[in-house]
């Protein structure tokens, strides 16, 4: 047949094999066509001789519950979730790890044999990041832009690198003041600003991040900020 892989072909060392016995990996999203995941972590899996395949799926927010049960029930290995699944994934895990009940979100999820097991590795991610590139934090003002999972799972991590402060932005004041006082420290280590003037966030679209500045949200800052 034209254009059909030769059987060597699907021998050669540089093509993920799949057979019965494949692991199958995938990241939902809603967009999700321009994840560049799958090209990453099918070549990780190239690398280190595994059994495994790494898929983008796209899954609308109202079929995110069904899609996971059946991705459990299919024996599908793990996942990771992008936008909007972030928070809504969290609620539908059976267990949790402390970083995603702190960002009350999670991005990775574990298959188990009662269901999802939960992770947030944004924040963890962005603090090995930050320690790779010899950032100084110590006493720094610092401004994020958005208020969805990703900033629930790094800003308390920020929390513990003494910046003088931390300004959330986003287009939603109740939500930027949910991240801040998820990550407000007792010992006042950071003063976040909490629900201040929200100028804008940032949005993807078709993979390309955005900054909208649009003054929304409330005018009142805090009085410790």
């Amino acid at each position: 047949m034209p254009g059909a892989s030769r059987p060597d072909r699907l021998r050669d060392p540089g093509v993920n094999r799949v057979d019965g016995a494949t692991q199958v990996y995938a990241v939902l999203g809603h967009p999700v066509q321009h994840s560049q995941s799958p090209v990453i972590q099918n070549a990780a899996f190239q690398a280190a001789g595994m059994n495994a395949v790494y898929i983008a799926l796209e899954v609308p927010a109202p079929r995110l519950e069904e899609a996971l049960r059946g991705l459990h029930a299919a024996g599908v290995s793990g996942l990771s979730v992008t936008t909007p699944h972030k928070e809504a994934a969290f609620a539908l895990t059976h267990d949790r790890t402390a970083e995603a009940e702190q960002a009350r979100a999670v991005n990775t999820l574990r298959r188990e044999r009662d269901g999802w097991r939960g992770h947030a590795t944004d924040g963890i991610g962005f603090l090995a990041w930050i320690a790779e590139e010899g950032i100084e934090m110590r006493g720094r003002r610092l401004i994020v832009i958005g208020a969805g999972g990703a900033t629930r799972a790094i800003v308390p991590k920020l929390v513990t690198l003494c910046p003088e402060a931390i300004h959330v932005v986003s287009r939603n004041a109740e939500r930027a003041r949910a991240v801040a006082r998820s990550a407000t420290e007792p010992d006042g280590r950071a003063r976040i600003r909490r629900g201040g003037f929200v100028v804008g966030s940032a949005r993807s679209r078709g993979g390309r991040a955005r900054l909208e500045l649009r003054a929304s949200g409330d005018r009142r800052t805090d009085p410790g900020a």
